[in-house]
């Protein structure tokens, strides 16, 4: 089930051209639970051919496959979820988009704070 894989290990690649030779041998010495694909740059077809590699081995690994940022490559090659920052489009906005089948992460800047203004 979804909730049982959402814990253990996250790993988020560099904010550069991926190794996946590197990436493989880790989901091969590690139970890697979550990937989150990061590459911020404005080459789409290389992103889009990185994310579908990495989406291949996370099914291969049983992995979930979480994309940053980009709500049309997290449609396009059938992510898991998204990560969205503060300054991107919004929660809300990005559930509107995508539905109730994919996982919407937020970054969290101030989480201690967060939870102490909860009690």
């Amino acid at each position: 089930m979804l909730d049982q894989r959402i814990q253990g290990l996250y790993g988020i690649t560099p904010n550069n051209n991926l190794n996946i030779a590197l990436i493989e041998r880790i989901f091969n010495e590690h139970k890697v639970n979550i990937l989150q694909y990061r590459h911020k740059t404005n080459n789409d077809k290389l992103k889009l051919e990185e994310a579908k590699r990495l989406l291949e081995l996370c099914l291969q690994h049983n992995t979930l496959f979480i994309v940053n940022d980009d709500i049309n490559l997290c449609e396009k090659v059938g992510a898991d979820g998204i990560h969205i920052g503060q300054s991107d489009i919004n929660a809300r906005l990005a559930r509107a988009a995508l539905g109730k089948k994919f996982i919407i992460g937020v970054t969290c800047h101030d989480s201690l704070k967060l939870a102490i203004d909860a009690e």
